[in-house]
């Protein structure tokens, strides 16, 4: 950026702009707003930055507004299911998502998403990274209100109705949770049998499982996935405040379960690291 050359003794938007403060506005506002701005320009103020960038025709922070009106596409219904188990909605119009730092790159395939011109913020808490957005929009916490991400959801939760979603996105609706509240482990069990004369044996032990407060939801998407010919079990944990977890050890139900949640989906609407998962455990990568 070439040096600014300005008479330091006028105040405010009170001078004409320059075209190297144009350019400044143009390459950071819509971006960081006015404070950074503010940074190469702090002979100038908030209401002269905003001013200006208006009448550039330049806005803080741009998205897709409409992006949730209706959800019409196997990519919508995923980060539909994703915000059901991660997201979250206030009465104060807001919305938003927070993610541990190692899924970042994911959480930016959503801002592409909806065309999100921020940044991602990111904090540590107690040694803990995590990165998060969020954005004030009436229009679009109100569209995440009516298809079931409501405030305060985790115990009343309902799986969306066909009216928010068709079932031939359900599929991909179904992965969006798993990658918010599912779990794939696995590890190698070594132990003596004593039917065996105490012979060691070699096992794999593996499940997956998906969590959520609500009954009702749980039982509504165990059932999809028995129409669909895959077998879960359900139990309440009773350790963890009565949380629903619906689960299964089974090589045969896991691998339908993944033909199903994957079928049709591409990298920039799955979770790379449980994606991955799957993988090293069909291939007897697991350690």
């Amino acid at each position: 950026m070439a040096d600014l050359h300005i008479n330091q003794n006028n105040k405010g938007w009170q001078f004409r702009w320059t075209k190297d403060e144009d350019d400044i506005i143009r390459e950071y506002y819509h971006i960081n707003g006015y404070k950074k701005v503010l940074e190469f320009l702090p002979h100038r103020n908030k209401a002269g930055i905003q001013s200006r960038a208006s009448k550039l025709g330049i806005r803080y922070l741009t998205y897709n507004k409409d992006y949730f009106f209706k959800i019409d596409s196997p990519t919508k219904a995923y980060w539909l299911g994703f915000l059901y188990a991660d997201g979250y909605t206030t009465k104060d119009d807001r919305w938003g998502l927070e993610l541990k730092f190692d899924d970042k790159e994911h959480i930016k395939n959503l801002l592409i998403e909806i065309e999100y011109s921020g940044l991602l913020k990111e904090r540590n808490r107690n040694g803990i990274k995590s990165c998060s957005f969020l954005i004030k929009n009436k229009i679009m916490t109100d569209s995440l209100i009516r298809l079931g991400v409501v405030p305060n959801k985790t115990s009343v939760l309902k799986f969306p109705t066909t009216d928010i979603l068709n079932k031939k996105y359900y599929s991909d609706f179904i992965r969006g949770f798993f990658d918010g509240d599912g779990c794939i482990s696995y590890n190698y069990i070594t132990q003596p049998r004593k039917d065996r004369k105490n012979k060691i044996y070699t096992r794999l032990n593996k499940n997956v499982n998906i969590v959520c407060q609500s009954n009702e939801f749980v039982e509504t998407m165990l059932n999809i996935l028995k129409v669909n010919g895959i077998n879960f079990n359900w139990y309440i944990n009773k350790r963890d405040n009565n949380l629903n977890v619906i689960k299964t050890s089974s090589m045969s139900e896991i691998e339908k379960f993944y033909n199903y949640i994957y079928q049709n989906s591409n990298p920039s609407n799955r979770l790379r690291r449980k994606h991955e998962k799957f993988l090293s455990l069909f291939e007897g990568r697991c350690a």
